[in-house]
């Protein structure tokens, strides 16, 4: 059995001590997870700093080019922050070649629609608006990408098990209650008021102990979803 994950530097390691990816790849909960499950192989595709659409992308292609369908797979996808974009850079608006070095990474900023020309009244009315825009946005980004990541045990023979950290906060759950229950329909799990071990309280990064207790609820995630 193969053990594939994906996510973002929650799932890399980031914060960690280590002296190269051998060592990073032990410490991190992909590694311990596999353990428990005691998979043949680990698949970590994670980098830090990763979008949503960028954990899709490579999901997808290396399910589509890597795999070669005679292996079964447990599929254990962390989303991240869905604030978080991914573009295609290329000179020629024809050129569709999938080459990872024109892909790149941008957060949005708040800032980017305030600024001198505002009062600072104005500014908080636009900010507000602007967070409360991105959000509706976000969550149905996010209800997008479950799916997609979902339809893969429609294609493969794959269990998919989809987690993310992100915390919305409760108006806008309420809002869009008919669409967060779709998400739960998506198999998608958010790891909420979950304790775990810190790296420290400046950085919210999984510790080594962190790391295995994520592990653990994981773990006992996929017993409950058999």
């Amino acid at each position: 059995m193969i053990l594939f994950t994906n996510g973002c530097s929650f799932t890399y390691g980031s914060g960690l001590k280590f002296n190269n990816d051998e060592i990073r790849l032990k410490q991190v909960w992909t590694h311990h997870l596999g353990n428990k499950l005691n998979a043949n192989s680990i698949v970590n595709l994670a980098i830090g700093c990763a979008s949503n659409q960028r954990i899709v992308r490579t999901t997808y292609n290396w399910f589509f080019e890597q795999y070669d369908g005679k292996e079964e797979v447990i599929a254990v996808i962390q989303l991240t922050d869905c604030g978080r974009y991914e573009v295609y850079n290329t000179d020629n608006f024809y050129d569709l070649t999938n080459d990872e070095l024109r892909w790149s990474r941008i957060k949005i900023d708040l800032a980017m629609r305030g600024g001198g020309t505002y009062s600072p009244e104005e500014y908080t009315k636009l900010q507000h608006r602007f967070y409360f825009d991105t959000e509706i946005e976000n969550i149905y980004n996010t209800i997008r990408d479950c799916a997609a990541l979902s339809n893969l045990s429609n294609i493969f023979p794959v269990k998919v098990l989809i987690w993310g950290l992100s915390n919305w906060d409760l108006h806008y759950k309420d809002k869009c209650a008919k669409q967060m229950k779709i998400l739960n329909k998506l198999n998608y799990t958010e790891i909420g008021t979950l304790k775990y071990d810190k790296i420290s309280e400046k950085d919210p990064h999984f510790s080594r102990l962190g790391h295995e207790q994520i592990s653990e609820w994981l773990y006992l995630r996929l017993l409950d979803s058999q």
